[in-house]
């Protein structure tokens, strides 16, 4: 169960309520995991759930995601969201051993530390020797290439950051890489009225040297580019431990690659011993389901600035959103919970036009079972519950929320054969 406490009563760990612009890692991010994703506290008055170490943090667009000590990747939202949050150690050391720590594991923290400056040209240093990495800034020689740190922020960059200027190649997983044009240490915009050629000059200097790139549109912030001969083996070659989604739209775990056979397509096998066709599977790991928000993004952006039916390539824009909303829903956990709340909700004021005031209900062990919703007109207000599978609950509606959300939960005990 979600443990809840006042701010006032939980001083020992000096908990806030703020952004993460300014914290530090480690941390302490308050929240609860439900099935295998962690879901931060997000009620500003009151300190719920449990604490998770935050031993990284980085900016991908305009979206922060960071990594607990476990090596798990979090989503964490916009740059503007809130948490509840506390100064922390690594798991396994208490606060006091922290203090007491022997002198090399104190210089082995400050050598790491300084790696924080550490700088590559065109690139993070993270990313400067990966082959694809190399192989664009070959492509872009001559360019004026941006110096970065592994920690540069994009959207709210500081003093020292917004010196920086020239182009980024931004690794994306497998088989390609986006790239960028800073000017004051931020991305420019096709768009914009001064700077938004460079994006162009960049594409065209990529295809001139054999790369393939994505169409731009006008609110591209980055050129999306193949390099040569990588788009067969990208499309059709997985790695034990990738994410994918196939056909049928669940996500599943790679565990190899069934021998190619000639004239036969590839195979993929998944955890559990099942195969699929690999042209069937799409790769969903982290840097995929980021490049999908900034595909949908871009074509969401498309469809909206010059709605154009009878254009071809607004219908095209329209599919391509169509297929990266799906795909996002097999992939990101956050946009799949407000994805079943829009259903939930549309299927309660299908049954009840007035249906309003939703708000989640979870089972005691944290998951997420649904909405209540409220329904008539003051004192004639009476509460009913909606599902996750946007399915109107048949236990009724009752004059209180409470009383909805205990004969729920008692007729799923009943189904479920635990009453």
């Amino acid at each position: 169960m979600t443990n809840t406490v006042s701010p006032q009563e939980q001083d020992d760990t000096a908990a806030t309520w703020n952004t993460l612009r300014k914290v530090e890692c480690p941390f302490q991010l308050y929240g609860i995991d439900e099935n295998g994703f962690f879901r931060p506290a997000g009620d500003r008055k009151q300190l719920t759930g449990e604490p998770l170490t935050i031993t990284e943090l980085w900016v991908h667009g305009s979206l922060r995601y960071g990594k607990d000590d476990n090596g798990r990747e979090v989503y964490l939202g916009g740059l503007a969201t809130k948490f509840w949050t506390a100064p922390g150690v690594p798991a396994g050391m208490p606060a006091a051993a922290a203090d007491n720590a022997p002198a090399e594991d104190v210089a082995a923290a400050e050598d790491a530390a300084v790696t924080h400056d550490v700088t590559a040209q065109g690139s993070a240093p993270r990313d400067a020797a990966h082959p694809h990495v190399v192989a664009a800034r070959q492509a872009l020689d001559g360019l004026a290439a941006a110096t970065l740190t592994d920690h540069h922020d994009f959207i709210e960059p500081d003093e020292d950051e917004r010196r920086v200027s020239g182009y980024v190649i931004d690794l994306r997983g497998h088989g390609y890489v986006a790239v960028y044009w800073l000017e004051e240490g931020r991305p420019v915009r096709r768009s914009d009225r001064f700077d938004g050629s460079a994006l162009d000059y960049l594409a065209n200097r990529l295809t001139s040297r054999g790369w393939r790139t994505l169409k731009l549109l006008r609110s591209s912030r980055c050129v999306i580019a193949y390099p040569p001969q990588a788009d067969a083996q990208a499309a059709a070659v997985f790695v034990k431990g990738d994410a994918i989604v196939c056909t049928d739209g669940v996500r599943r775990t790679v565990d190899g690659m069934v021998p190619s056979v000639p004239g036969e397509p590839e195979r993929v096998i998944v955890e559990g011993g099942g195969t699929w066709s690999a042209d069937n599977c799409r790769r969903a790991n982290l840097p995929d389901v980021l490049a999908a928000h900034e595909r949908a993004n871009a074509a969401a952006a498309r469809v909206a600035e010059n709605p154009a039916p009878s254009n071809r390539q607004w219908r095209a824009a329209l599919d391509e959103l169509g297929r990266e909303l799906e795909y996002l829903k097999a992939t990101d956990s956050v946009y799949r919970a407000v994805a079943e709340e829009g259903r939930a909700r549309a299927a309660a004021t299908a049954v009840h036009a007035d249906a309003r005031n939703f708000e989640p209900l979870h089972r005691l062990d944290g998951t997420l079972a649904g909405w209540t919703f409220a329904t008539g007109y003051g004192a004639r207000d009476v509460y009913g519950v909606v599902t996750t599978d946007a399915q109107v609950a048949p236990v009724g509606l009752y004059e209180y929320r409470i009383t909805a959300v205990r004969a729920f939960l008692q007729a799923e005990q009943e189904a479920d054969g635990a009453v």
